[in-house]
C-alpha cells in the first residue's frame, strides 16, 4: 500500500513539473537551462593556477574562466581578455538581472614591481597622461566605427595600500553615444612575480552600490604562501620595468628576467667576437695579398 502511495505521489510530482515546464516560454526555458549550466563557487576559492585565494563574503559568487566567458562574452557581448581567471558577481547580480555587471580577474606575469620608487602618486599628472593616451585610443575607435570616450574625472583617486600591496582607483568616462557616464573600477594587487588585476565597468545610474562593493572586493584576494610580494628573491625572481604609476597609465615596459639579461649580454658578446673574427680575417687577407704583390 505504501509503495502504491509513493508511486502515485511521484507521478503527480512529475505531472506538476511537466506542466510548469510546459507553461514556460522559450526565453524562460533558455534562462533556466543557462543558469543550471553555471558552476557558481562561494566562500574560499583558489584561482590563477593556485597562486591566489579568494575569500568571498556572503552573497558574492565566483565563475571560473569557462563560465565567465559564457556569461560576459557569450551573453552580455563584452570583450574580455583570453587570460581571464574568472569573474566575481556581487550580491543581487546574475546573468539575467536588470543591471548586469561583474568583476573580471586576470593575472599578468610582468615581474616584481618595486613599490618604494613612487609611493606618492601624483593624480593630476596621471590623469593628464591618461587623457593623452585617450587621444590615440579614440583615433583607433573612430577607424573601427566605435564610440569615442572622454575622461570626466577621478571617481576614486589612486591609492596604494602598502600593508596589503594593493593599488586601486576608479575613473568616470563619458561616451559619444551615451547619455549617462560609465565608471571603471580597478584593483591591482602586487605579487612575487606579477600583478593580479580586478576590474569592472558600470553605469553611474547604479549609484553607490558598485562603490560599496568595490571596498569589499579589495580585501577578497590574497596571494598564497610563496607567491606573495614578500617571497620575492633577487636571485631567482623576475624584475619589472613598470612602476605603480605605469600600472594606472598602462605605459609600463614588460619585465626582463635575469636569465634574459644574461642571454642578451652573451648574445651581444658573441656578435662582437664574430665581428672581430671577420675583421681579423679581412685584415690578414688584405695584408697577405699586399705582401704577395710586393714580392712580385
Amino acid at each position: 500500500m505504501t509503495e502504491k502511495i509513493l508511486f502515485i505521489l511521484s507521478m503527480l510530482l512529475v505531472s506538476i513539473n511537466g506542466q510548469v515546464y510546459a507553461d514556460e516560454t522559450h526565453d524562460e526555458r533558455f534562462m533556466r537551462k543557462f543558469e543550471a549550466s553555471l558552476d557558481y563557487k562561494k566562500g574560499t576559492v583558489p584561482i590563477s593556477g593556485n597562486r591566489v585565494t579568494l575569500r568571498l563574503m556572503e552573497g558574492y559568487r565566483f565563475l571560473d574562466e569557462r563560465d565567465a566567458k559564457k556569461v560576459l562574452s557569450g551573453l552580455w557581448g563584452q570583450n574580455i581578455p583570453e587570460n581571464t581567471d574568472g569573474a566575481i558577481l556581487p550580491p543581487g547580480t546574475g546573468p539575467f538581472s536588470d543591471h548586469n555587471w561583474a568583476y573580471l580577474i586576470t593575472f599578468d606575469p610582468i615581474g616584481h614591481i618595486c613599490d618604494t620608487i613612487d609611493i606618492t602618486i601624483d593624480s593630476e599628472k596621471l590623469i593628464s597622461k591618461l587623457k593623452q593616451n585617450l587621444v590615440i585610443e579614440n583615433l583607433k575607435r573612430q577607424n573601427e566605427n566605435r564610440q569615442t570616450m572622454q575622461i570626466v574625472d577621478w571617481e576614486i583617486k589612486p591609492v596604494y595600500d602598502k600593508t596589503i600591496r594593493c593599488l586601486y582607483w576608479a575613473i568616470k568616462y563619458s561616451f559619444s553615444n551615451e547619455i549617462q557616464n560609465e565608471i571603471i573600477y580597478n584593483i591591482k594587487i602586487l605579487g612575487r612575480n606579477g600583478v593580479l588585476s580586478i576590474y569592472t565597468q558600470v553605469n553611474e545610474k547604479l549609484g553607490d552600490q558598485p562603490r560599496n562593493n568595490f571596498k569589499n572586493i579589495i580585501r577578497f584576494a590574497k596571494f598564497n604562501p610563496g607567491q606573495e610580494y614578500e617571497a620575492f628573491s633577487e636571485n631567482t625572481g623576475n624584475f619589472s620595468k613598470s612602476n605603480l604609476s605605469e600600472l594606472i597609465t598602462g605605459t609600463g615596459i614588460k619585465e626582463e628576467t635575469i636569465k634574459e639579461k644574461i642571454i642578451d649580454i652573451i648574445g651581444s658578446y658573441r656578435r662582437f667576437m664574430i665581428l672581430i673574427f671577420f675583421a681579423s680575417v679581412y685584415l690578414i687577407t688584405k695584408h697577405f695579398i699586399k705582401s704577395r704583390k710586393a714580392g712580385l
